[in-house]
């Protein structure tokens, strides 16, 4: 019998280890359920926050990016219609021949004046080569003596003068640079001109200046000595009256005096802006009668013009005055009176003259730029502060600052140049006036809204 419950107690023992394990299985898939359910909440909620973040950030970044208001003072001011326009120089001048076989060597600077009776140039009959080539290199040498005294420190008055002249002559150098880059040299002698008239001022100041210096001065002295030998051999060249010196020529002056202001044709004022080939070099090697030299002897020159897609009775008006901006140099001529209008198929001719600048276009001929017409004064503000329906609109509106609020208000358009117009408030009971607040970007506020900070 014994046998018999031992035996059957060997036999439920298996039966309760498999339970047990089958329990425990369940235990950990339950466990590990639980797990991955914790763990796809927890990655929810993280999701949550960072999307919470993001938009948050977003917020913030689209808030801080939005554009501030920038404010401005309204200014009176005005502005004028710009035409590109074609043009030929007209001014008293006369040709002056040589009396004397030879070569020239001027005493007057181009563009310098002379006085009736004063010498020009001189004439040299004979080889003065060497002279010319010692005279050289004795300016090498005075040149070099100088910059050892600056460099010492005794030449601080040079210094001033180099770089004064260095100011003049970037002009030029932009200048030569556009000409360039358009492969378009034909103002190259009148550039040309102004250079020497400035190198020649820099040298005479320089001339001037005392550094106490004996090699210095032994080398200036003997090319004064060289100089003045080339005076002694030489036939001078008068003036027969008084004026502007200048060494080039385009066998116009004959032609073009200021007699023909009155009667010029439209025909003939094209045909003188095809054929301008500008000035050009006189010979240096002259003999008798032929031209050594030209004088500009008016204080006065006329600038005829073709103005394309203009009438005449834009200009018909009595006392009409323009300005004229000569690109190429930074130039502006003003109020220039206008002297004559003739229509001309989709244009008209103008004749305006001014007394201005004669020196500086003493060597041009045809000259290039901007008319600048119909000048507006008002009220001028940037273009961009009008809210308008399209850029040829007359009116518009914009938004002011008053008390420190924004007050928006509707004008009337007048004249619009570029980035800016001339307006005036299209309602009597609307007032504008020099000093009041604009809002440059209008688009940032709203009419009524406070506002807090500008940039």
């Amino acid at each position: 019998m014994e046998d018999f419950k031992d035996k059957d107690k060997q036999q439920q023992r298996p039966s309760y280890r498999v339970s047990s394990q089958r329990e425990m299985q369940r235990n950990l898939r339950d466990m590990a359920r639980r797990r991955e359910r914790s763990r796809t909440i927890t990655m929810a909620i993280i999701a949550a926050l960072a999307l919470i973040v993001m938009i948050i950030l977003i917020v913030v970044v689209m808030g801080r990016s939005k554009e501030t208001p920038r404010l401005e003072f309204i200014n009176m001011g005005e502005t004028a219609k710009r035409v590109r326009v074609e043009g030929i120089v007209v001014r008293d001048e006369v040709l002056v021949p040589a009396d004397a076989n030879g070569v020239v060597e001027p005493t007057v600077q181009e563009g310098y004046r002379v006085d009736r009776s004063g010498t020009i140039l001189r004439i040299v009959d004979h080889d003065t080569s060497e002279i010319k080539a010692e005279i050289s290199e004795l300016d090498k040498d005075i040149y070099e003596r100088r910059q050892d005294l600056i460099r010492q420190g005794k030449g601080a008055e040079a210094d001033r003068i180099y770089e004064q002249t260095a100011d003049e002559l970037e002009p030029m150098v932009r200048w030569l640079r556009r000409d360039g880059v358009d492969n378009h040299l034909r103002d190259m002698p009148a550039l040309r001109s102004q250079t020497l008239i400035l190198l020649s001022n820099r040298e005479e100041q320089l001339d001037r200046l005392t550094f106490n210096d004996d090699e210095l001065n032994l080398l200036m002295e003997r090319r004064n000595n060289l100089e003045y030998q080339l005076i002694a051999e030489a036939e001078s060249l008068v003036a027969p009256v008084s004026g502007l010196v200048s060494y080039q020529s385009d066998n116009r002056e004959a032609a073009l005096t200021p007699d023909i202001v009155e009667t010029i044709e439209v025909g003939a004022l094209l045909n003188y802006l095809e054929e301008a080939q500008g000035m050009k070099p006189l010979p240096q090697e002259v003999t008798v009668g032929t031209p050594a030299c030209r004088l500009v002897t008016s204080f006065r020159q006329h600038l005829i013009f073709f103005v394309p897609k203009m009438k005449a009775f834009n200009f018909e008006d009595d006392n009409v005055y323009v300005n004229f901006e000569l690109i190429d140099q930074d130039l502006i001529l003003e109020h220039c009176p206008v002297k004559r209008v003739e229509s001309a198929g989709d244009g008209v001719m103008l004749v305006v003259a001014t007394d201005r600048e004669v020196e500086t276009l003493i060597n041009r001929r045809k000259i290039d730029g901007n008319l600048v017409l119909d000048f507006t004064q008002g009220l001028k503000i940037p273009r961009s502060a009008a809210l308008v329906q399209s850029d040829e609109a007359d009116v518009g509106r914009i938004r002011l600052v008053e008390k420190g609020y924004v007050k928006e208000i509707s004008i009337r358009i007048i004249s619009r140049e570029d980035d800016s117009l001339i307006v005036e408030p299209l309602s009597e009971n609307d007032i504008v006036v020099e000093g009041d607040i604009i809002v440059v970007n209008p688009d940032t506020v709203k009419a009524g809204e406070p506002i807090a900070r500008t940039r």
